[in-house]
């Protein structure tokens, strides 16, 4: 700060002490710059509303400053629900030319009324009585989805070869996708969508992929190299005996991962698919793995994380090549469930959590679960 500057705020100061008996306003003594980036930047949406109607000077200084972005993208919760809310159409990203005075305020508004509309919802469970409504088979065992959620939309089974999508915001339906023409007895064993595609992994190794738009079928894939020429009685009795169970689509939507496992040989192969266009899903790896049941798959931008049988622990491999990168908990029992966060994978054993560094491979925390509180199935 300057010398003319310090002099004019004391001048301020001075002025504001002789001619009321009320506090002095600390946005006169600092630069609204540094006031904003300093004070306002670390409290939250609602005491940056509070701070608004403090005084002019305030309000001056939250709006001109531009804070309420700051704010509102360090808030993990409110993030999330912007970005829900842009999806549902009920909100919009800001641009430079937006008046943030109004903008953000208008914002609070919509996401506070969405979060105790959700918290209301948890509470009552309406919206899960509305989704229970939906039609869909229960749980079957060989196969490794029930409801499916995508960005969009909520992907139901309604048989062994048939779907139904729903939109995710109304419950409304959108389109049935059946795979029964032609499928040569395919059964689905597993599934994955985008935006624009929508992956479905059968029996026999089959992968049926649908443009979700236009509902036609654009490709039948065979990852399994053994199954390419099956022509023979006894191909084709290996074949019966070979699924598709686990698919999953890379976050961008540019990469599909198979997962292909042949339970006559006691092998699974791995195959990553890269995808330039609707009629061009080149295969870039492809990998086998035997005897490790894989029974649980995620991918990131990064690495993917296969889960696999008793004590076989988490592979985690590169998401670009498929060589593998570490193993987590070989030694952990009963690996229910688990989930990758940033450079951790939080696993879930049947009666304790634990936390391990992705790429050192070693369990950092512990916490033991009561035995009381009954088994771990999920984590999220």
């Amino acid at each position: 700060m300057t010398n003319n500057q310090t002099i004019n705020s004391r001048d301020i100061c001075d002025s504001n002490l002789q001619g009321t008996n009320t506090g002095v306003d600390i946005t006169c003594l600092l630069q609204v710059e540094l006031v904003a980036k300093g004070i306002f930047q670390n409290v939250d949406c609602l005491g940056l509303l509070s701070a608004r109607s403090v005084s002019p000077a305030w309000k001056d200084a939250v709006d001109n400053a531009r804070v309420w972005k700051l704010v509102l993208d360090k808030d993990v919760k409110w993030k999330k629900m912007h970005n829900v809310l842009i999806k549902k159409g009920v909100a919009v990203e800001p641009t430079e030319v937006d008046n943030y005075s109004e903008f953000y305020p208008e914002l609070y508004v919509k996401i506070k009324k969405h979060l105790l509309s959700l918290e209301k919802n948890w509470v009552t469970k309406a919206s899960y009585e509305q989704i229970k409504k939906m039609p869909y088979a229960g749980f079957v065992g060989h196969l490794n989805f029930q409801v499916k959620l995508a960005d969009q939309f909520i992907v139901t089974r309604q048989s062994p070869q048939t779907i139904e999508i729903f939109n995710r915001w109304t419950l409304a339906p959108e389109s049935v996708f059946d795979i029964g023409v032609d499928s040569d007895r395919a059964m689905m064993k597993s599934i994955d969508l985008t935006s624009e595609y929508l992956a479905l992994g059968c029996n026999r190794g089959k992968i049926f992929v649908f443009c979700i738009k236009t509902r036609d079928l654009l490709h039948k894939l065979i990852d399994d190299p053994a199954l390419l020429n099956c022509g023979s009685f006894a191909q084709d009795v290996m074949a019966s005996r070979v699924d598709c169970s686990h698919l999953v689509f890379s976050p961008t939507g540019n990469m599909l991962l198979s997962c292909i496992s042949n339970n006559s040989c006691q092998y699974e192969t791995l195959t990553l698919r890269k995808i330039t266009s609707p009629q061009e899903w080149k295969i870039v790896h492809q990998q086998t793995i035997h005897q490790f049941n894989v029974r649980r798959i995620q991918m990131d931008d990064s690495y993917i994380y296969l889960l696999g049988g008793a004590n076989k622990g988490i592979q985690v491999r590169c998401a670009t090549s498929l060589e593998l990168v570490n193993t987590i908990g070989e030694a952990e029992h009963f690996i229910k469930s688990f989930q990758p966060y940033d450079r951790w994978i939080i696993v879930a054993g049947r009666e304790q959590i634990s936390l391990w560094e992705t790429l050192v491979g070693t369990c950092i925390r512990r916490c033991q679960m009561n035995q009381t509180d009954g088994d771990i199935k999920t984590i999220g």
